[in-house]
This record gives C-alpha cells, structure tokens and sequence, in this order.
C-alpha cells in the first residue's frame, strides 16, 4: 500500500500519514492523527503499591505500555525494567499546568495485583 508523504504545517518536515489521515503538526508539538491528538494517559497511581502519583511529580517511571511505577518500587526492580513487559522504564514527562484543564490527568487507577507479592522482600 502507498502512504503518500505530507509536509508538516510548519517548515520543510516530511512526514508520512496513512492516506485516510489529514492532519499534521510542526515539529516538537506532537502529531494530530487523523483528527485526533494522543497523548499520554498520566495515570494516577503506582501499579505496585498503589501510591497517588500527581501530574505534576517528577520521580514517576513509565514504560512503552505506559505502565506506570513510583520510583521507590522502581528501585525494586531486577535491572530497573518493567516487571510487566520487560522493557525499559523512562521518566513519565510532566505535561505543563495550564494544559491540565484541557487535556486533563488519567483518574483511571491501574494496579498489579501479584506485583508486592513478588517484590515483598523489598518492597515495604
């Protein structure tokens, strides 16, 4: 199937969209893909120990997946990887204040349920 190259709204970016696709965005502020912008949940808790993490905190870990970790439980973990995937876990970005009225925090809470159990040791 051919995905036809657009250029981006600002400067000489290419880029490529699927052909039912029609919007782009200048570099550095995210893609709209096909209408829609994605973005990070920011859920609200440590899957671990369930500990509210705030859209605002700095110290929470998160993987491709978006599983979401304090850092305390992250420092629990073999090789400091995702104990659901097995990837790597990156600092969760801080998404600015006064976008949070727009494009507001995850009030989904996810957990682990195994996941003390199997870090009990250190985990307190």
């Amino acid at each position: 199937m051919f995905i036809p190259q657009m250029k981006a709204a600002v400067g000489s970016d290419t880029r490529r969209f699927s052909p039912n696709c029609h919007a782009a965005a200048p570099s550095g502020r995210g893609y709209a893909a096909c209408g829609r912008r994605h973005m990070l949940e920011l859920r609200p808790n440590c899957e671990c120990c369930d500990r509210d993490l705030a859209p605002s905190n700095a110290d929470v870990f998160i993987c491709t997946f978006e599983c979401t970790w304090c850092a305390d439980c992250v420092a629990t973990f073999p090789g400091r990887a995702c104990p659901n995937c097995g990837g790597n876990l990156e600092r969760r970005p801080v998404r600015p204040s006064h976008l949070l009225a727009t494009h507001p925090a995850s009030t989904v809470r996810v957990t682990s349920p195994d996941c003390r159990e199997r870090f009990r040791a250190v985990i307190p």
